[in-house]
């Protein structure tokens, strides 16, 4: 898999977002390089905020070759150059690196169609949550359990799986944990950002949206 350069601004959100599109390219096999990188097949730029540098930046960096520049930025308007690929944040990350996977294989440029939604990320190295730039900070069994969830993620898993994959254990008994993490986990996640990341599937378990 060829390398992508990543660049954000200076702003701290900026530099989260990088950071956040890092951890996935490196998990989905991509070589992702922060900042500019003179043997990189693509740029990934991200912004805030487009204003007037920024804009010529953008303009002067525009170049015919094949990727195409992405910019992720938070508002799209009339100061970016048609030519540059723009994908308005939060979107879904899967998408989007099913998009770059296609353009690095050669593959159209169209972008994909249907609204980008939210997506909950997680950090493998800090172990915590981040959803719209914001961080959350998680216990190791609570990480443990969204990862397993993340692993699997729009597939119900039952609560003996579950047992067995984070706390090793096996008797029905226990089952309760996983129930108590969940609770856990929804305070600090669905009802803080007001939305549904972890959901009950009836006879099945539960499933990571």
């Amino acid at each position: 898999m060829k390398k992508i350069s990543i660049r954000s601004g200076a702003r701290e959100s900026e530099r989260e977002f990088a950071r956040m599109l890092f951890l996935e390219l490196s998990e989905k096999g991509f070589e992702p390089v922060v900042g500019k990188s003179a043997d990189a097949a693509a740029e990934i730029l991200v912004w805030d905020q487009i204003g007037p540098e920024e804009a010529e930046e953008l303009t002067e960096e525009i170049s015919p070759s094949e990727p195409p520049l992405l910019l992720c930025v938070r508002e799209i308007n009339e100061r970016i150059p048609e030519a540059v690929v723009c994908f308005e944040r939060p979107f879904d990350i899967g998408r989007f690196l099913d998009y770059l996977k296609a353009l690095m294989e050669g593959g159209k440029r169209e972008l994909p169609s249907g609204n980008f939604g939210d997506r909950l990320l997680l950090d493998s190295v800090g172990q915590y949550a981040v959803f719209r730039g914001v961080r959350v900070a998680l216990t190791g069994r609570e990480y443990a359990l969204l990862r397993f969830l993340d692993e699997k993620r729009g597939e119900a898993i039952s609560r003996a799986e579950l047992l067995r994959g984070i706390w090793n254990r096996d008797d029905e008994t226990s089952e309760n944990t996983v129930d108590v993490y969940i609770r856990h986990l929804r305070k600090k996640l669905d009802e803080r950002f007001d939305t549904r990341f972890l959901i009950t599937v009836r006879g099945k378990g539960y499933l990571l949206r």
